[in-house]
């Protein structure tokens, strides 16, 4: 876990930076929880009128003095999930995805008339990688089979049904033989 601890620095920013190490086994679906990282902050502050704060005693009575005390307790929970095949993998991260953008917005603010929030992040939708154009689908090839002419067609109660084999193999019959041109 990392933030930002002061921005007024001229050499930059100055970031702290916590982090946790260690190994442990679980159980699948078990609850682990890791902790320990505590961190204990005290803040003094002091607001006084210039030259005036500064005089002993009567300097009380131009000055505001405040202490803030903060305690940081880092813990982690993890949840571990075995997934054993990838048709689960791809469950499990569309209903973490979908959850993402449903908090995402409820968190959007509500419209204004007068102004609109242009640094609203979305997150890109589902199968596209973020920075990534996404690719038009291609409408599929037409297959055409040719048309067998009847040589003496007979009237009939029933419609003619296209359930007849193509004389050409389609594209996905690889191992088809050739066609010997007999009927």
């Amino acid at each position: 876990m990392s933030r930002i601890d002061s921005t007024s620095n001229p050499a930059g920013i100055i970031t702290n930076k916590r982090a946790l190490e260690s190994t442990v086994i679980v159980d699948d679906n078990q609850i682990v929880v890791l902790g320990g990282l505590i961190q204990d902050q005290l803040t003094d502050n002091a607001d006084k009128v210039p030259v005036i704060g500064d005089i002993p005693l009567l300097g009380a009575l131009f000055r505001y003095d405040t202490r803030q005390r903060t305690k940081t307790n880092l813990m982690v929970f993890l949840k571990p999930t075995v997934v054993r095949q990838a048709a689960g993998a791809a469950s499990i991260t569309d209903d973490r995805y979908d959850y993402l953008i449903g908090e995402q917005n409820a968190q959007r603010p509500a419209p204004r008339f007068f102004w609109t929030d242009p640094t609203n992040p979305q997150l890109p939708p589902p199968g596209i990688m973020p920075g990534m154009m996404p690719t038009p689908a291609k409408p599929p090839a037409a297959t055409t089979t040719p048309a067998v002419p009847q040589a003496n067609p007979q009237p009939s109660a029933t419609p003619p049904s296209n359930t007849q084999p193509s004389a050409v193999p389609s594209p996905s019959d690889s191992n088809a033989p050739p066609p010997s041109g007999k009927p």
